[in-house]
């Protein structure tokens, strides 16, 4: 089993506490109308979260979206991903470096899709 390093069990704790964070917003949290985010997508997020280990140090941003949705992004010099955890689906992209980008548009959010999501983040951040 591999051992977690202080930054990564640290950055692990900041988004959860970041996932926390955004379970408390309110209606019209950004003060244009956004809908408080979706309890089920944080939940998505959160399970999706506790899959990656040691891949979620490399994750550098995390936020809601006026959707209800939570954002997640990765960007390292192999590439970047932009995914929309909602609360039924999910929706990215994924640019490689040297790569067309690869667009998921609305995929059912179950084990097998987020452990395909989770194959493309480690082909991002793998070896970075």
């Amino acid at each position: 089993m591999a051992t977690l390093l202080p930054n990564t069990i640290v950055k692990q704790k900041v988004w959860l506490r970041d996932l926390k964070d955004i379970r408390l917003l309110k209606e019209d949290w950004d003060d244009a109308g956004a809908p408080c985010i979706n309890k089920v997508a944080i939940d998505n997020a959160n399970k999706f979260a506790l899959t990656l280990g040691c891949a979620v140090a490399k994750l550098i941003r995390l936020f809601p979206t006026h959707l209800g949705a939570v954002m997640l992004k990765l960007e390292t010099e192999k590439g970047r991903i932009k995914c929309e955890i909602g609360d039924t689906q999910m929706s990215y992209f994924v640019k490689r470096e040297g790569s067309e980008t690869v667009h998921h548009s609305f995929e059912a959010i179950n084990d097998d899709s987020l452990m395909v999501l989770r194959s493309n983040l480690e082909s991002i951040y793998k070896h970075y």
